[in-house]
């Protein structure tokens, strides 16, 4: 019988620990995936892994890597204000498998309530981004909203 569990998250995680009361239960299992627009096997053998007594709780390590590139569209919303837009350039860099990116560009220019954004393709789904702003003693960029989401 199969079981399956869905979780809202924030990020894509990279372990999953599994846990149960072992003096009230026991659980064996022969096969345990996550999926995220593509399946990662966690364990799989003809022989059960049981998780009972004095071992109530396993953890595996989540290898995004298995599922090839993902794109992801980055997209801000630039205030309403004639001193929030932007002439100069700003990158970004995303953290993927726990490292920083080089920075890519990401918004040549923006205009007071403009809408920008841009598709990029990453090694896994980022953990988290940070913006750079190329002349920031120079130009100021003002935006009310910024997220990211996969495509």
């Amino acid at each position: 019988e199969t079981k399956t569990r869905t979780f809202t998250v924030a990020a894509r995680p990279d372990r999953v620990r599994v846990e149960m009361n072992p003096a009230t239960d026991s659980w064996g299992y022969n096969k345990m995936w996550v999926t995220d627009g593509c399946s990662v096997v966690l364990y799989e053998s003809s022989t059960p892994h049981v998780l009972q007594g004095k071992q109530s709780f396993v953890e595996y390590t989540i290898d995004w890597s298995q599922c090839g590139s993902v794109q992801v569209d980055l997209r801000a919303n630039t205030m309403n204000l004639p001193k929030a837009a932007t002439s100069d350039e700003v990158k970004v860099q995303f953290y993927v498998n726990n490292a920083w990116t080089k920075a890519m560009d990401f918004v040549p220019s923006a205009k007071p309530g403009e809408s920008v954004g841009r598709v990029f393709n990453l090694e896994a789904f980022p953990a988290q981004a940070r913006l750079v702003a190329m002349n920031p003693d120079q130009d100021t960029w003002g935006f009310t909203k910024l997220w990211i989401q996969d495509t």
